[in-house]
């Protein structure tokens, strides 16, 4: 654009602007453009627009009070955004305005990009504190849960575990119950990827994304919020992928953790659990549960006869063979809900929640039946497999403590050993102190 800027403007000030290494305008006292140089054409073109109203109000304010008037002015354009920083410079003697700008978009966006960053990297860091702050792995799961509901503005989190049947639920934060219900079964569903995904339920916008261990998918992390909410930002997907990393690493502690409880409970062999687990762990919640509801149980102590002969005549996976020849029989005579451990070597013990003498003892006799079968793998012909079993019924009003029980059971076990093994024998319940075995 050229302008004709005749004897208003002296040559002293058509250098200045022409040199001046940014922006550099005149204008009059009415904002209209006199003179600029090449890199001010931007601006000039908007000012003439009237789009810049706040550096009109800086124009006006130099020229009315004659003053040096300076300010931040920012417009759009396009797609474009612009924000300079203006000096507005009054002519004593043209009553004409020079104004000076420097470009200061790319300067806002570096410190708009380094305030996100900061904010993005504190966030980062609390979140993953309370996750690597806790001891317990499954406590970390629920810290981070709450921390990204309370730090990220949304309305609940869900962490789920990949298991053998699918995605398992390991925690779940959320003020509403109805939301809850309404998504934890529809994540699984979600096709998760390295990627955060996003799917709409219901009202709801979730953004979710696989957690990894290495190469592996372990599951699976959600977050959501209402759908009249803003969009999840690029920002946010950024963060929520660094934050499943983490919980795919805390995913795996997990997984480690129970399978070292499951480990240190169980019997290796059998998978049934081991003595400590049985006598230090099941017994006294069973028997606390028990004196509660009012109900009764039965104790079996259960010993497999001239076991050592299979291991002397034939080897001990022969022996091993009728260990679990027994492990499945004690399966098959007992629910869901009972108990059974291996004690060590050849004895086993099965705890019958809810069960009376009279059950108790048609079980016994179903398992001596069954144990028939086990014959044919005894290691002499003279001296036959069998079992012996001592059953003790538990009864929540008797007051009777566990090491009582656990004596009766095995008393009860050793009086079939006695009389000739291959059979069972019911204790009687404690009375006044005394145990007493019924034969």
């Amino acid at each position: 654009m050229e302008i004709d800027l005749g004897n208003s403007i002296k040559d002293e000030t058509q250098k200045l602007i022409e040199s001046y290494s940014s922006l550099a305008l005149i204008v009059s006292s009415r904002a209209n453009v006199l003179a600029m140089n090449s890199r001010a054409r931007i601006i000039a073109d908007l000012l003439s627009n009237g789009t810049l109203t706040d550096l009109e109000d800086l124009i006006e304010a130099s020229a009315k009070k004659q003053v040096i008037t300076e300010g931040v002015v920012a417009a759009t354009m396009g797609k474009g955004s612009f924000i300079w920083d203006v000096t507005v410079l009054p002519e004593n003697t043209t009553g004409n305005l020079l104004i000076l700008a420097r470009d200061r978009t790319e300067d806002h966006a570096r410190e708009a990009e380094f305030i996100r960053e900061q904010n993005h990297g504190k966030i980062r860091e609390y979140i993953f504190s309370s996750l690597w702050n806790e001891l317990d792995p499954q406590q970390r799961l629920l810290n981070a849960a709450k921390t990204m509901v309370e730090v990220l503005g949304i309305n609940g989190c869900c962490i789920y575990r990949q298991t053998k049947k699918g995605q398992d639920l390991v925690v779940a934060q959320c003020d509403s119950e109805e939301e809850k219900k309404a998504l934890i079964s529809k994540i699984p569903t979600i096709d998760h990827g390295a990627k955060p995904v996003t799917m709409n339920i219901g009202s709801l916008e979730v953004l979710s994304i696989a957690t990894q261990y290495g190469q592996d998918a372990n599951g699976c992390v959600a977050i959501w919020k209402s759908s009249e909410a803003e969009g999840w930002g690029d920002d946010q997907r950024t963060l929520f992928s660094e934050i499943s990393s983490q919980v795919g690493i805390a995913n795996e502690h997990l997984i480690k953790y129970e399978r070292i409880v499951a480990l240190s409970r169980t019997d290796s062999m059998t998978g049934l659990l081991n003595r400590r687990a049985f006598l230090a762990e099941e017994l006294p919640r069973r028997v606390a549960r028990l004196k509660r509801s009012g109900e009764p149980a039965a104790l079996f102590y259960i010993d497999i006869d001239n076991f050592k002969l299979v291991n002397d005549a034939f080897g001990h996976r022969a022996g091993d063979n009728v260990i679990m020849s027994l492990r499945e029989m004690l399966m098959d005579l007992s629910r869901p809900g009972d108990v059974l451990a291996r004690m060590g070597g050849d004895e086993f013990a099965m705890w019958l929640d809810g069960v009376g003498a009279d059950v108790a003892e048609a079980r016994a006799q179903e398992l001596i039946k069954r144990s028939t079968c086990m014959k044919n793998m005894s290691g002499a012909v003279d001296k036959l497999l069998g079992l012996s079993v001592g059953i003790a019924t538990f009864l929540p009003d008797s007051g009777e403590n566990l090491e009582n029980l656990m004596g009766r059971a095995d008393s009860a076990m050793y009086a079939v050993k006695r009389k000739g093994k291959g059979g069972f024998q019911m204790a009687s319940a404690e009375r006044d102190g005394k145990i007493l075995i019924k034969t």
